[in-house]
């Protein structure tokens, strides 16, 4: 259906939409705009889903002028946003606007299997949007569903590991089958010895160790470990690897802290809330980077290992798939409204939903001119200028047909 926004009927539309969220405080703030004539406008602030509004507001707008609204709800988490107008109009594409919180979309839940959880437990509940499961070593009977795995001072079940997310193993004492590097025994030191800091410029060791002072912390004792897979080492104590992140011969991502949090002061330092962010965006790198675009922008989805497909439906419900052998693949927003991707890991579903909005100038009547951009390479498929190739074929015909039309016309001639 087309609509004609300049027949002189009313339209609304919601533009510029964004959050700010602190503490328990959502902050929603954006233009509403109404392109015919003055009104009064009801919007309305939904929250995860949910049939009634979490805040209601009425506006006074003059036509043609965009005016900032700017809303506020109390919640500690939210994982979508949507903001609507309430009145009817021509053109109701625009009348919402939906934003996906992508810390909720790309959060993982937790299996943290330890005897003393309390600092792994508050680091992550305080930076992992996701629920987190504490058991204690005798609990853990190799259950399987979780994103992340945390193995404190215990070796997984029959010394194997998940292979359905990833894992963390903190001062594991054991080789483990598959974790791409064996445990050489425990050393205990005389007194606290300080670690010491990657000086590696490489950008996967500048990535972990990104805001990480690393001068002060100490340990009393560790798991010497050999490597036999390569990883990127963050600390070490005189040359031997303690703190490392890699892959899994499953190729799930590992991180290995080889001693115990209790028997170091790192817990009690700014740099044990910064490394943990860092491992943690290292472990569940963002899959989809953005959850708001506009009609016609093209998204882009991370692949990551076990990826096993990434399916795509529009608004429509067309459906397609992209490619799961790379580093990333993307795909074009033709359609304004909500887009629904569904990726597969390792046996394990993960859903996303990307809004697309309308472009601003399908919406205002006073825009009769907007720039247009044509997509694409020349070609000798269309009107370019350029010759096809079966004209040649027509030339070569039609110079055969006169040569053979002249050659009849002279012997017809000269005969008689």
């Amino acid at each position: 259906e087309v609509v004609n926004v300049a027949d002189s009927v009313d339209n609304y539309g919601l533009s510029n939409v964004s959050y700010t969220h602190l503490g328990n405080t959502l902050t929603v703030s954006g233009n509403i705009t109404s392109f015919e004539a003055d009104r009064d406008l009801t919007l309305h602030l939904y929250l995860d889903g949910n049939e009634s509004p979490a805040v209601a507001s009425t506006l006074s707008v003059k036509a043609g002028v965009p005016t900032v609204f700017s809303m506020e709800a109390d919640t500690r988490a939210f994982s979508s946003i949507r903001v609507v107008i309430q009145e009817t109009d021509a053109l109701p594409l625009d009348n919402e606007y939906i934003i996906h919180n992508i810390k909720s979309e790309n959060s993982y839940d937790t299996l943290l299997v330890s005897d003393r959880p309390f600092f792994l437990e508050a680091a992550l509940r305080s930076q992992l949007g996701a629920s987190i499961e504490v058991i204690s070593p005798d609990a853990y009977e190799g259950q399987t569903g979780y994103g992340l795995y945390v193995f404190d001072t215990v070796v997984p079940r029959d010394m194997t590991l998940p292979t359905d997310g990833t894992v963390w193993l903190i001062n594991v004492t054991g080789s483990i089958e598959g974790a791409g590097y064996t445990v050489q025994g425990e050393v205990a030191l005389a007194r606290a010895e300080q670690l010491t800091l990657s000086t590696s410029s490489s950008s996967a060791t500048q990535a972990l160790i990104d805001g990480v002072n690393g001068k002060d912390i100490a340990i009393t004792r560790y798991v010497k470990c050999g490597f036999y897979r390569n990883f990127t080492t963050l600390f070490s104590y005189k040359g031997s690897p303690v703190v490392f992140a890699g892959v899994t011969e499953y190729g799930n991502r590992e991180v290995v802290i080889a001693f115990d949090l209790h028997d170091s002061n790192l817990p009690l330092l700014a740099d044990f809330s910064t490394m943990t962010g860092n491992l943690l965006k290292f472990s569940f790198p963002d899959m989809v980077e953005s959850t708001t675009y506009g009609c016609g922008e093209t998204a882009t989805v991370n692949i990551i290992p076990n990826t096993e497909s990434i399916r795509v439906e529009s608004p429509s419900g067309d459906i397609s798939y992209l490619k799961t052998d790379g580093a990333s693949d993307s795909f074009r927003l033709t359609e304004a409204g909500t887009y629904r991707v569904i990726i597969t890991v390792a046996g394990s579903v993960r859903e996303f939903f990307l809004w697309s909005a309308m472009s601003p100038e399908e919406c205002d009547p006073s825009v009769t001119l907007a720039p247009i951009a044509l997509q694409g390479d020349a070609t000798d498929a269309g009107f370019d200028g350029k010759f096809d190739p079966i004209w040649i074929i027509f030339i070569a015909l039609a110079a055969v047909f006169l040569a053979d039309w002249m050659v009849y016309c002279y012997e017809k001639y000269q005969l008689r």
